[in-house]
């Protein structure tokens, strides 16, 4: 057989002068994965903004349909079970904004022509000023999805904002301001939040 060893995990690294405490952005929207991605990658900088008043949103690409180490799980209703997470988590973070489940099958998420549009569509209906996604440049990344995850927030970005890409969406395009990427390699943007409280459901 053969042994597949995972590279020896080390901190980030932390630019010389990374910026901190942008202003509150009246809308926000994290594209990840999976559901739970969002609020390890930046759960508490999204609860704190929702906090102060930003609408957050939330898109997950995929079903997460993998989602369990038993062989014998009802994938359907690991799938219902996880996007009822998926809503409660939003909830407890304080987002006010949509969950949107794009649906792609766990495991199976590519940046594809067909899923980068539908992602470019989101951004323009929801028109966040900040987009936050997976870092898909990431040294040692080995999750599949959470690079194509992190390709798709970035192209998808690009493609909103441009009125040529997907015009027969029929949605005005869209710039956010800024494009965040979680779990980068060397640390650029930090947000304090110290004293958090999340909401209890």
């Amino acid at each position: 057989g053969q042994r597949i060893v995972t590279p020896p995990s080390t901190p980030p690294e932390v630019a010389v002068d990374p910026t901190s405490d942008r202003p509150v952005p009246r809308r926000a929207l994290a594209v990840c994965a999976h559901p739970d991605d969002v609020e390890f990658g930046c759960g508490a900088t999204l609860a704190k903004w929702a906090a102060a008043g930003c609408v957050v949103s939330h898109l997950v690409l995929t079903d997460g349909s993998k989602g369990t180490w038993d062989p014998d799980s009802d994938l359907a209703a690991l799938v219902r079970r996880r996007q009822d997470e998926q809503r409660a988590a939003a909830r407890a973070l304080g987002a006010t904004g949509e969950v949107v489940m794009l649906g792609r099958i766990d495991g199976e998420l590519v940046d594809d022509l067909a899923t980068r549009g539908e992602v470019a569509a989101v951004i323009r209906r929801l028109r966040p000023e900040v987009v936050l996604g997976h870092d898909p440049w990431k040294r040692h990344r080995l999750h599949p999805d959470h690079r194509a995850a992190g390709f798709l927030t970035v192209d998808g970005a690009v493609a909103a904002r441009d009125p040529h890409f997907f015009r027969e969406q029929g949605l005005p395009h869209h710039r956010p301001d800024e494009l965040l990427l979680f779990e980068a390699d060397v640390v650029d943007h930090v947000e304090d939040v110290t004293g958090l409280s999340l909401i209890h459901i």
